[in-house]
């Protein structure tokens, strides 16, 4: 089989006024060759991409991926908006693009997908955020704001204009990395949830270490020590976080032992076996040296 090349024909932002309504989307084309530099033309193909925040140079953080289906023109092109796929990872529209962004390709022609690189993204795109702005139709820039008011979710200004909040609209779904860490359970609304830390804490600690580690930020990664209201899961959200997770592949989980706050004794408690059938509570003594992985609520 031969090996995907993929050459960037464009990436597109949609540009629109703030009157109008925003497309969540963003367009996305380009050309399928192989390694002679041919064009691969009429082939059906998978396309994942994934959004990532740039933590420092040359690192990043996965915040959004998506996966497309396509099939190659005569010219080997294919076009997708990207925000209409199938979501694995993330929600487009809560994505704060106020700092530095990259979009990672990976295509599959049959034999597994091939990553075909990371493009930093060399312009913001801020029309997602336009909702969410004051409509400018008549807005005076030199106008003197009076009167604030809010209604539910809605802001409004004196002069008739209004802002949606996003703080009480936004809502956030499993496997999005928020808040110092991973969804892995939310409410009804949407709005309140569980995340799980980024990675374990601590790979060998007894129970009454671990509470140490949990606290200590110097055991996170920095999106998880910015929070200081981490704890040590029950055996019920362990569970939770096996069945949302685990089977997923997300959250970088081991097959193994993990620490739950539930007690049994002043000398025992439950630890969470992670395998391939289920999280089993197993009852351990507390100086049983097991895994840690922090939980905190939101918001």
């Amino acid at each position: 089989m031969k090996k995907i090349l993929l050459t960037l024909t464009s990436v597109l932002f949609c540009a629109i006024t703030f009157a109008q309504s925003v497309p969540q989307g963003i367009n996305y084309q380009a050309v399928a060759r192989d390694t002679l530099g041919n064009e691969i033309t009429n082939q059906s193909l998978n396309i994942r991409f994934t959004i990532q925040k740039q933590i420092f140079i040359g690192s990043y953080l996965n915040q959004y991926q998506e996966n497309h289906s396509v099939t190659t023109n005569d010219f080997g092109l294919f076009s997708v908006v990207i925000g209409q796929g199938i979501s694995s990872m993330g929600i487009l529209g809560n994505i704060n693009w106020s700092s530095a962004h990259a979009l990672k390709v990976e295509i599959d022609n049959g034999n597994g997908y091939i990553d075909m690189g990371v493009v930093p993204f060399m312009s913001v795109p801020f029309s997602f955020k336009a909702e969410s702005a004051v409509t400018a139709d008549n807005a005076n820039p030199y106008d003197e704001i009076q009167n604030l008011s809010i209604s539910g979710d809605t802001l409004f200004i004196s002069s008739g204009n209004s802002i949606v909040l996003p703080s009480l609209t936004q809502t956030y779904s499993i496997g999005d990395v928020v808040h110092g860490g991973i969804v892995f359970w939310v409410s009804d609304s949407g709005k309140r949830g569980l995340v799980a830390a980024r990675f374990d804490q601590h790979t060998l600690s007894d129970w009454y270490s671990a509470p140490d580690y949990i606290s200590n930020p110097s055991y996170y990664d920095w999106f998880g020590a910015e929070f200081r209201d981490w704890r040590l899961p029950t055996k019920s959200e362990l569970n939770e976080m096996y069945l949302t997770l685990y089977p997923q592949g997300i959250g970088d989980f081991y097959n193994g032992y993990y620490w739950s706050s539930t007690e049994i004794s002043d000398v025992m408690a439950y630890d969470v076996l992670f395998n391939l059938g289920s999280a089993t509570p197993i009852q351990g003594y507390k100086t049983i040296p097991r895994r840690v992985r922090a939980v905190r609520a939101f918001p």
